[in-house]
């Protein structure tokens, strides 16, 4: 059983997954003030469409390693709206 969102917070969420790749090579994972950080969505369903989920940052960012370590250091929110508001260097990432 999967969740829905509106289509314009699923639309920035598929650029920020496509701008992330085409950094990293790796869905999610983007640079942000010379760190490596990672998007999670939660895959809870909010009633008003919006998608939440988890920022991690890296602490041994390696993209041909299997195995990378990172610890929690926030949350992002788009809104039922596309708009990005919170996450750490999302709105920046769909800047480049």
């Amino acid at each position: 059983m999967g969740w829905s969102c509106t289509k314009e917070a699923g639309d920035v969420m598929n650029k920020i997954f496509k701008k992330s790749f085409n950094q990293s090579g790796i869905q999610g994972a983007y640079t942000y003030k010379g760190h490596w950080y990672n998007f999670d969505p939660d895959n809870i369903e909010h009633e008003d469409g919006s998608i939440t989920g988890q920022i991690d940052k890296f602490i041994d960012f390696n993209p041909k390693s299997e195995r990378m370590s990172a610890r929690k250091v926030g949350t992002f929110k788009i809104d039922p709206h596309g708009r990005i508001i919170r996450g750490i260097g999302l709105k920046e990432l769909l800047r480049t």
